[in-house]
């Protein structure tokens, strides 16, 4: 067997119903923690997950693996639990579009803390919340064909990690194909600006552009996608 099942004790696999089968969606899921010692946050997402703790980048994940198979990390969190009650924030994002990079499959959360002793604050149960994370726009370009779409974001709608609108109502989901991780987790160091070579200005030209890759005009069923009428920004045009 080249990989190890595992588990979760408590927390069950969730995603909005209102978002279900969407295509480039992201949600921000939110706990409240208290401190402890030896605290591990178990976790796995589809198709790509952030964590931040208080405000605080902690890590990206998961670590890919095939279809139908999902890597669960555990990381240890006791350094960044700094206050009597921890703000934990999730950034899920669901691509299910077709590429070379992530497997194209319904987009879940799950998670739960472990300190060694117990397991407590499981997805699924009361103490976490959804909401759309309206920042990240969900109707832009596909990246590439081999990759899924590209990273736009509106900083007037709210400030990072805000949770806006009404908590959504969330779908359990059946999974009994999580594996251990197996592979070395990667570091997340900060590098601070060396220095400053040169500025300037740029602005959008009113040349007409002929750029019109397949994977942005041609999207539908076999390829998924946006069609240039749906898309809210164009970062082709705005490139040119």
């Amino acid at each position: 067997m080249l990989y190890t099942k595992t588990d979760f004790k408590y927390a069950r696999a969730v995603w909005p119903s209102l978002y279900e089968g969407e295509i480039n969606r992201t949600v921000l899921f939110k706990a409240t923690i208290g401190c402890g010692e030896n605290t591990i946050l178990n976790i796995t997402a589809q198709s790509s997950y952030q964590v931040f703790i208080n405000g605080t980048f902690v890590f990206h994940g998961p670590s890919r693996a095939s279809h139908g198979f999902y890597r669960v990390d555990r990381l240890p969190i006791e350094k960044y639990l700094t206050e009597n009650e921890n703000e934990i924030s999730v950034l899920v994002s669901g691509y299910h579009c077709h590429n070379f990079y992530q497997v194209s499959e319904l987009a879940f959360f799950i998670c739960e803390f472990s300190d060694g002793e117990r397991y407590f604050a499981p997805s699924g149960g009361p103490l976490w919340s959804a909401y759309l994370y309206s920042q990240k726009l969900q109707k832009v370009e596909r990246y590439a064909f081999q990759r899924a779409f590209c990273e736009v974001y509106d900083l007037t709608l709210g400030k990072p990690l805000e949770n806006l609108g009404a908590a959504l109502e969330l779908k359990e989901y059946e999974n009994e194909k999580f594996i251990e991780r197996e592979v070395s987790y990667p570091d997340f160091p900060y590098e601070s600006c060396k220095s400053f070579i040169e500025g300037g200005k740029v602005q959008k030209s009113d040349t007409p552009r002929n750029f019109s890759p397949w994977w942005i005009g041609e999207v539908g069923k076999k390829y998924s996608g946006f069609l240039p009428s749906d898309l809210i920004v164009s970062s082709s045009e705005l490139a040119g």
